[in-house]
């Protein structure tokens, strides 16, 4: 399984979920939000961390009350802001840019394209991901 994540500024690197890890919030917490905000975010948004907020929807390692806590640390250290448990839309083509777009468009990509291993697969994946255009992005978020 792989984590995709995107900004207005480009994608953020496709991360590779271990196999056979229990997807908690620890995990989440440690293997994708700190990675995606304390390291690549920054890198996108040096000064201007504020415009930035982060949509994932309800999965129980993202809406758990340890990631909501860690969460409000980030917003506090960072300003990067985030959406409450609470306004968290429900799944649909027109609020969850990763949905309608990125898995569709790295699965077309990828149609093909073969791999011997898994992580060959992840080799391939990560290429496409980092090929995407800002203005492809744009166009996802406009729409």
């Amino acid at each position: 399984m792989l984590v995709e994540g995107s900004t207005g500024r480009g994608p953020l690197p496709l991360i590779k979920v271990e196999s056979r890890a229990k997807i908690n919030a620890r995990y989440y917490i440690n293997k994708v939000l700190k990675r995606y905000l304390e390291k690549e975010i920054p890198k996108k948004y040096d000064v201007h961390r504020e415009v930035v907020f982060v949509h994932h929807d309800n999965a129980t390692s993202y809406t758990a009350a340890a990631t909501q806590e860690y969460l409000r640390s980030i917003e506090v250290r960072t300003r990067i802001r985030f959406i409450k448990n609470d306004y968290i839309p429900v799944k649909g083509c027109d609020v969850a840019p990763m949905d309608f777009y990125g898995f569709g468009h790295l699965k077309q990509k990828m149609f093909g394209r073969l791999a011997r291993t898994i992580d060959g697969a992840c080799k391939i994946a990560k290429q496409i991901w980092s090929r995407i255009s800002i203005d492809q992005i744009k166009n996802v978020y406009a729409s």
